[in-house]
Formats: C-alpha cells, structure tokens, sequence
C-alpha cells in the first residue's frame, strides 16, 4: 500500500493511544466521573476510562496525556521530585492513568508521606486489576495505549528491555515486551492494542474511501517515527525476505535505542550472511558481530541470548578450542529457567559431547526441564528412559506424563502441521512403542497399533510421525503387529502431498520398504534408487551402505525387517 499524505497527517495520539470498548457510551461522562474521584467517591476504573475514551476532544487529550506519561517514566527512578507536578498534570487530563499514579506513589515515598503515597497505591493496583486478559500471546492484557503498557510494567516491578509489534488475523496489533524483573528470568508480556489500529484504519476510510489499511501500513509509519518496536518488526519481516543488509539497517536503528529484540534479531542476520561467506576476514567480521550482539543481550540477562551463543560455541563456530564455553552459557540460561538450554544440558549429558556421559546428570536435567511445564521435555524424557543404552527403569511419572498428553482433546492445538511437533501425536507414538514392547506396560499387539494410528490421526501431516509408524507396522518381526496396507497408504498420501519429505532419503525408504510389503518390488526398487540419489547427493554418507542392502533386498524380491523394531 502507498504511503500517502493523509497517513502522515494523523496525529500521534491516533496511533499510540487509542480506547478500548467505546461502542457503548456511558451514563455519566468523565468530568462528571473524575468530580466524582475528587470527592473521594468510588467509580470503577472501566467507567472511568470507557468515559475518557468517548470523550468528544479525545484526541487531543490523549495527545498532551501519552507526551505526559512518558516523561513519567523516563525519569521516575532519576527524579523524584519533578513527579509530583508531573503526576499531578498527568491525572489532571485522566484519572485513570496508572502512569499518573505510580509517578506520585514515588513522589509521595521520596517526601516521606505514607498516606498520600498508599492511596496512590491504590489506585495502581485497581487499574493494573481492571486490565483485560492475562498478558499472554492468546490473552493480551487490553491496553489504552503504549504509553500504559509500559507504565504497568514499571507499576509491577519491571524494566521492558525489548519490544516488537506482532499481528495477527485474532489480534491485529499486539505489542509484545521483553521485560526484567529484579530478580528471576525475563518475562514476555503483550498487549492489546488492536483499538488503536481500529481507531487509525478508520481515519484513514474517512481521508481515504476505499483504501484498504492493513496493520502493517500502520506499523510501518511508527517504524519512520522511530518507534524501536516497529523497527524491529520491519527488520524481522526483510530478514523473512532474505533482504539482510536492510534488516541490518533497521535493527541496528532499534538496537540504539536500547532495544533487547533487535539484538537478538541481529545476531541472527549476521549469522544468516556469515553462513554464505567462504572462510576468511568477511566470514570472520559477521561472526564477530553475532558475538557483539549475544553479548549485549547476555549482559542485560538474556537467557535466551545465553543458549544461542553456547550453541554456535559447541558447534565451533568459533573454533574448537573455544566450544567449551557453550557449557557455562547453558547452564547460566538453565538457572534462568531457559528450557532450550535445560534440555540441550541433557541432550549433552546422554550423548556425552565434550563433557563426560552422566545419565544422572541428564535425567535431572530432563526432569528440571519438565518441572517447567516443558511438553517437549516430557516427551525427550520418556525417549531417554526408553533407551536400552540408558538403562534406566521407565517411571510412573513419566507414564502420567505421557498419557495427559495423549489425552489431549485438541491435540495438535487445531492447527495443520508438517515439521512442527505435536505434544499428542509424539505421546501416541511412544505409548505405541511402549505396548509393542512391553516397556512399562504389558504388550499388547492390539493397543500398540491403536495408538499408532492414533499418532497419525492427530498429526497426519507430521513427516517424521508418518515415516515412524509405518516403518513400525512395515518392518517388525511381529506378525500381528504389522499393517503393510495401512503403513503404505499413509506413506502414499504424505509422500504425495510433501515436497521436503519427498526428497528424504530416510522418507524414500520406508516408502519403498512399504511397496516391497505389499508386492510390488518395481516400485520399490525404482523408490530406493530415489533414495540412494538423495542420499548420495546430499553426502549422507552413514546411511547409504543400508540403503544399498535394502535395494538389494528389493532386487531380488525380498521384504526387510529390522531387528530394533521388535
């Protein structure tokens, strides 16, 4: 959409500060609300602020009060004494401000007068109460505007480092806030501010019949107003395009400007071009700036900062002799409660990757990580007490874990999905393992092929799930297990309908593996030297020597088995 001179003429106040629910007019208006505050009577907050909003000046109140607010917070912990005046104009325009309040709860502290300073208190938390929603992706607190946003969280003990504006068809303008708390690990909170796109879309219908304004339009006018927020939207959307050196551009803006997101975006990029370049001073450069970036962010508390950096150590981006520096940073994160960084812990502690295997260690880790409410943590868990390497005793607990997710009325959240795991399907899929081989459980051939099939039905997209179960019902020597018909036509239908898994070898296998089963060794045959070619193409070294076995097999009109899938 064209960017036009109407656009630039709207005023701040439209964009940044807007109401919420000013459909329903109400009774009394705001003067007579806030007489009614100044009285010392008591008036719900949503009155309050449903009358601010369907005020007839509105705009140019909301205007004087979103510059007030902000100087608020710029300055509540550095000047105390400038908040009294300050708070007081702020609440002079809206009552209802919690920026107002809070600017006096620190004015009234520093002047030692408790009383004041309680009822402004108060007032802090019947605001921070009224707010709708719970401040998650699906339930975004409901905001008058950025302004608020960022005052609630000063209001609540916490210190916004980062911010970036989301959209979506269910919300169409969220701000989503990366924030600090005293101690403990940072927060992501977001906030509705769906009203204000409202509010702006519709200005620009009336300067602009039928012209169509999409959130981005509106996003892409604060990007120009300096807004960090939408700097880093705008830097995220041309990373998506592949249009790196802009990207930088635009993060780089909203990385001075104190934004945490953009450097954890930029490090990403960096890495995105350092990736392309062939060893050398150019590769190097890049490499350096994804260090700046994830040291910044880890000194601000990042933990996600921390696991990022500690996986490109381990994977020697940066040499081997410094890959022993991703052990600290993971544990760091795992101590801030980073369940990425928990579970690669664990994952290094089976395998035994530059630390020496401590199955012990592991388990605690996946159980630390599970103790996070972590599916995919319980899922790997239940993995790694089912392996025979492990030699562990399957629990009771991860039982329960498994059949919970199992259980799961929407299983894979309503969504269709490919490569994205589904906590159910991957749950079905293990409780099928485990009554197939009697982990746990007595075997049962009849409930082993259910959930099975089960896992297939709740993610019949999900490529790895696919390929897993109908190399189960393909290749085990259990004769009553098997289900060579049903084991092709999920492969069929899947190999048929997705590119990426068409051209895995892994994938052509067992689809070839399926056809052998059910007679037809020239479609096998012709599949597994698909397979081979991927493989051979893509270097897969490890896996064509099996390849080739099983082409022979098919050859000489021969089903396989494999003896690990009992």
């Amino acid at each position: 959409m064209r960017y036009t001179p109407a656009m630039r003429a709207l005023p701040v106040a439209l964009i940044l500060l807007t109401c919420v629910g000013c459909v329903t007019r109400p009774l009394a208006t705001y003067e007579e609300l806030a007489a009614a505050v100044a009285a010392g009577e008591a008036v719900d907050i949503e009155e309050l602020r449903r009358a601010f909003a369907a005020a007839p000046d509105f705009a140019e109140r909301v205007d004087a009060l979103g510059a007030l607010e902000q100087q608020a917070m710029q300055i509540v912990d550095e000047e105390p004494l400038r908040l009294g005046p300050l708070g007081a104009a702020i609440l002079d325009r809206y009552q209802g401000s919690v920026a107002g309040h809070f600017a006096l709860v620190r004015f009234y502290e520093f002047v030692e007068r408790e009383e004041a300073a309680r009822e402004h208190r108060r007032w802090v938390s019947r605001i921070v109460a009224a707010m709708d929603g719970e401040g998650t992706r699906e339930e975004p607190y409901v905001v008058l505007s950025a302004a608020e946003a960022n005052a609630y969280l000063v209001a609540t003990g916490l210190q916004p480092v980062g911010s970036i504006y989301q959209t979506s068809d269910e919300f169409p303008f969220v701000l989503a806030v990366t924030a600090k708390p005293a101690e403990g690990p940072m927060q992501n909170l977001f906030f509705d501010l769906g009203a204000a796109y409202a509010s702006v879309r519709d200005s620009v219908a009336g300067e602009a019949p039928g012209r169509e304004f999409r959130p981005g339009a509106l996003i892409g006018i604060l990007a120009r107003r300096d807004d960090p927020a939408a700097q880093v939207y705008i830097g995220g959307f041309l990373f998506s395009e592949d249009r790196l050196d802009e990207a930088v551009d635009w993060l780089s803006a909203a990385s001075r400007r104190g934004n945490l997101v953009a450097n954890l975006m930029l490090a990403r990029v960096h890495l995105a071009k350092a990736q392309r370049l062939p060893e050398g001073p150019d590769r190097e450069e890049a490499l350096e700036l994804v260090m700046q970036n994830y040291v910044h962010a880890v000194a601000v508390g990042s933990g996600e900062a921390m696991y990022q950096l500690a996986e490109l150590y381990i994977a020697e981006y940066y040499g081997p002799e410094e890959s022993a520096l991703g052990i600290p940073l993971l544990e760091q994160a795992a101590d801030l409660d980073n369940i990425d960084a928990t579970l690669l812990l664990a994952q290094i502690y089976v395998a035994g990757h530059g630390v020496e295997a401590d199955y012990d260690l592991s388990e605690a880790y996946f159980l630390r990580a599970a103790g996070l409410e972590s599916e995919t943590a319980k899922i790997q868990y239940a993995r790694f007490l089912m392996s025979e390497t492990v030699g562990k005793e399957f629990t009771d607990q991860a039982f329960d874990w498994l059949r919970e997710l199992a259980d799961d009325v929407d299983p894979c959240r309503g969504e269709t999905l490919t490569r994205r795991p589904c906590p159910a399907a991957e749950a079905r899929l293990l409780l099928g393992d485990m009554h197939a081989r009697g982990i746990h459980v007595k075997a049962s051939h009849r409930r082993a092929r259910n959930w099975f099939k089960s896992a297939v039905k709740a993610s019949p997209e999900n490529a790895r799930i696919v390929n897993e179960v109908a190399w189960w019902l393909t290749v085990t020597q259990i004769e009553r297990l098997r289900d060579e018909r049903y084991a092709l036509a999920i492969m069929e239908r899947m190999m048929n309908r997705d590119d990426v898994a068409r051209r895995n070898p892994a994938y052509l296998d067992t689809w070839a593996a399926a056809y052998a089963a059910n007679g037809d060794f020239g479609r096998a045959v012709a599949l597994q030297e698909e397979a081979l070619k991927e493989a051979n193409d893509a270097e897969m070294t490890e896996v064509i020597d099996e390849l080739e076995r099983h082409l022979s097999s098919f050859q000489a009109g021969e089903t396989i088995t494999d003896p690990l899938v009992p």
